[in-house]
């Protein structure tokens, strides 16, 4: 056989690196989280595997808390190294670099929050708030038909499905909080505030709002999360959306509400990302808020629509931010699940706002 000549050679590897380049920019948001959810499934020990895993349709997927109580999984620092790497490659497919860098923020936090607790949570703090005191719950198995994932832990809680409908994965039921608002000085992390943008532009936009807008879009405040509906309520709500309609600002509020919108849902992949943003759901959107009249950082504001709520609460102590995102037809990925009547019909009997355990 004659010899493959060098340069026709380099041509066919070059060739042939395009082509799997090619095959992989193909491959679908849902096909790249089957073969990393496969991948991490597949590296856990039986022991780990027996701890993190349940059946697809198990009613542990729903059961969602806001605080760090009872929670169930496989913890982060029971995994091994290379376990752990691969939770993070699975993260990074449907969370952006900013989602990612946010969920290992707020574990971090929890050197401060221990720090800064008195008694008697000072007594638990060395074991209550611990980074590795995070939970992972495999529901099904990647890669053969609908499966799940729940991270969740204090101040998070992410509820990722792989649906059956081609669609991109969702992630919500989606909890991401913040405390303190800012790290002191003095702690790990110091000057830290996660959530800085979204308070910032909110900021911006109630200071635009005109006093006819602000009659429409103010609540009443309250106090202790008393305008929360996604954290406390156990049926989603079917009043109708209240506050100022995004498309009755004008032209400079409307950029304001977009940059906050997209500040919001920044931590999520692109394609998921667009689900919330599109126009034809970005038209009905909403806002409502409401601050204290001593104190600016204790805040309230929803986005609001027909079939999404997105809300920021920071009104206990003016240092204890929750967010909460909630799709009243794609929580817990209810919406992809057409194709498997079982399963849909457990995502329906549960789908519900988690439990206020705080």
């Amino acid at each position: 056989m004659a010899a493959i000549e060098p340069g026709k050679k380099a041509f066919a590897l070059l060739l042939l690196a395009c082509l799997v380049a090619a095959s992989a920019g193909a491959e679908s948001l849902s096909e790249r989280l089957d073969r990393a959810g496969a991948a991490w499934a597949s590296s856990l020990r039986p022991e780990a595997r027996a701890e993190a895993g349940y059946d697809f349709e198990d009613e542990e997927r729903f059961d969602v808390h806001f605080a760090p109580i009872a929670l169930e999984g496989l913890r982060l620092d029971a995994m091994t190294e290379a376990e752990r790497s691969l939770v993070d490659e699975l993260l990074a497919v449907v969370l952006s670099k900013k989602g990612l860098e946010r969920v290992r923020h707020v574990r971090e936090l929890e050197a401060a929050v221990g720090a800064m607790e008195g008694f008697p949570m000072s007594l638990v703090a060395p074991w209550f708030r611990d980074a590795g005191r995070y939970f992972v719950a495999l529901f099904g198995e990647p890669g053969d038909g609908a499966w799940g994932l729940r991270l969740e832990g204090h101040h998070l809680s992410l509820n990722l499905t792989r649906g059956l409908d081609g669609s991109p994965p969702t992630l919500t039921p989606f909890f991401l909080g913040a405390q303190p608002r800012i790290v002191p000085e003095g702690l790990p992390n110091a000057g830290l505030q996660l959530l800085r943008e979204e308070e910032e532009l909110a900021g911006r936009l109630i200071a635009s709002l005109s006093s006819e807008q602000r009659s429409t879009a103010a609540l009443a405040y309250q106090d202790g999360r008393g305008h929360m509906l996604s954290q406390v309520d156990r049926a989603l709500p079917t009043e109708a959306p209240a506050g100022v309609l995004l498309d009755a600002l004008a032209p400079e509020q409307q950029t304001l509400a977009d940059e906050l919108l997209g500040a919001l849902l920044s931590d999520f992949h692109p394609d998921i990302r667009s689900g919330f943003t599109d126009r034809s759901r970005r038209a009905e959107l909403r806002f409502t808020y409401t601050r204290s009249a001593e104190n600016e950082t204790l805040l309230y504001f929803r986005l609001d629509g027909p079939d999404w709520r997105l809300e920021f609460d920071n009104t206990t102590d003016g240092d204890h931010i929750h967010t909460v995102l909630r799709s009243f037809a794609g929580d817990f990925g209810l919406d992809r699940l057409a194709g498997d009547p079982l399963a849909r019909h457990l995502a329906l009997e549960h789908a519900r706002p988690p439990t206020n355990r705080q």
